[in-house]
């Protein structure tokens, strides 16, 4: 199974998400931007949402607001 695991660079500061399975998430992950290993993974938060009686979505547990249906906003305090 895969899954998406967020790492940062320590030469660029860069985020990037990668696809891998789980025996593979601490294996080095060169930095898309600058193609530094200098990278190491991070926390990422899990978007949780909840379907209304109404059909409305919301997300649950997230304070800023920025996640909908379809994506996550990004919540400055989850960098």
């Amino acid at each position: 199974m895969i899954a998406t695991y967020e790492y940062q660079c320590e030469k660029c500061q860069s985020v990037f998400e990668l696809g891998r399975d789980w025996n593979n998430r601490e294996l080095f992950a060169a930095c898309p931007f600058c193609q530094s290993l200098e990278t190491f993974r991070i926390f990422s938060p899990v978007m949780t949402l909840s379907r209304g009686a109404d059909g409305s979505v919301r997300s649950i547990g997230n304070s800023c607001g920025g996640c909908t249906a379809t994506g996550c906003g990004g919540c400055p305090s989850s960098k």
